[in-house]
């Protein structure tokens, strides 16, 4: 719960000043192409997102020995491998942070 929390916190913060600031350098009449294009990247990202990490949860649990259905795993292999990937996920989203912060 507390995960979920800080996510929308997080996506609270970065996603209203980024499309702000995408909307602003602007002319008025691109915008909503501006706007499509934001909301298309939006959903990509999200669904490259799920996706990378479904894979992920594959190939981690496969590299413990385990390659059944992944509802079927033993909850502390499962817990295993999903922390190893938070973890991965996290320092892609550090070095996203600071691409970020130097632009």
């Amino acid at each position: 719960l507390f995960a979920f929390v800080l996510f929308g916190i997080g996506v609270g913060l970065f996603q209203s000043p980024n499309n702000t600031t995408i909307m602003s350098a602007l002319p008025r009449q691109h915008m909503a192409v501006a706007s499509s294009v934001t909301a298309t990247g939006r959903n990509l990202g999200m669904a490259l997102g799920v996706s990378f990490g479904s894979i992920l949860l594959t190939l981690q649990l496969g590299s413990e020995g385990y390659h059944g259905a992944v509802l079927d795993a033993d909850p502390a292999l499962l817990a295993l491998s999903i922390s190893r990937i938070m973890v991965v996920s996290a320092i892609l989203c550090i070095l996203v942070a600071l691409l970020t912060l130097e632009r």
